[in-house]
């Protein structure tokens, strides 16, 4: 089905002025939700956002009903979570079937600095491999900067031709591999320290060359070393 067909079929549906059905309606037409596969937990934030009204993941089935019988919205379960899409995209089964994989325990120990990178992280992940690879390279720089400043060693990571400004980040990571916090641990260890260079490559690619991309399954090989890595660095937070 064509999304002009949708549209059509959209027009014809009919709900409650203000309704969270009619917010839904609004919100597949502007491009909002559903143009990309999404879990419940993450579609049911949208639209506690949308509609200002606190919208738990367990009664979205319950709102998609109408637009499901319509055939516009379909759904699918993968490793025990609903994901819902709309019918006129593509749906990649076996790339939605990786889960985001950053643990719990991870993301508790990384704390609220990193609260909106994760966030970001998970509306991306095994979506784009573009923004996944700048995200990762992103968080990653963000965790050696602050486990350093946070064991009061930050001038480690200055440049020494112009104190004002930090090292690139591949300096960050060989300096991290060399460095010993406060306990006697080193920030990386070497074969951690060795695999980040590939995610600070993937993510130089997203974001420097235009030419090609960077693909999900390219960062699922990397991504048991980038949360080692991860690990690493929040025990020095």
């Amino acid at each position: 089905m064509k999304f002009s067909e949708v549209k059509n079929k959209l027009e014809k549906m009919k709900f409650k002025e203000d309704s969270i059905y009619s917010k839904i309606k609004e919100l597949i037409v502007s491009g909002e939700i559903l143009h990309s596969p999404i879990y419940s937990d993450e579609l049911a934030r949208k639209l506690t956002d949308a509609t200002l009204k606190k919208i738990k993941s367990l009664v979205v089935a319950t709102y998609m009903k109408p637009f499901i019988k319509a055939g516009i919205v379909k759904t699918e379960s993968i490793n025990n979570k609903r994901i819902w899409y709309g019918s006129w995209i593509k749906f990649d089964k076996e790339i939605l079937s990786y889960e985001f994989p950053f643990p719990n325990e991870l993301i508790k120990k990384l704390g609220k600095k990193f609260e909106t990178d994760i966030k970001e992280l998970q509306l991306v992940w095994n979506r784009s491999g573009n923004c996944t690879a700048f995200l990762l390279r992103r968080i990653i720089e963000k965790a050696i900067y602050f486990a350093f400043a946070k064991q009061g060693m930050i001038d480690k990571l200055k440049d020494p031709s112009n104190p004002s400004k930090l090292v690139g980040l591949e300096k960050m990571i060989n300096i991290a591999e060399k460095e010993y916090a406060k306990d006697g641990t080193p920030f990386l260890v070497s074969k951690t320290a060795e695999h980040l260079k590939r995610i600070k490559f993937l993510g130089d690619t997203s974001a420097h060359n235009f030419l090609t991309n960077v693909y999900p399954k390219q960062i699922q090989i990397e991504i048991n070393f980038i949360i080692t890595a991860l690990d690493e660095l929040s025990s020095k937070l």
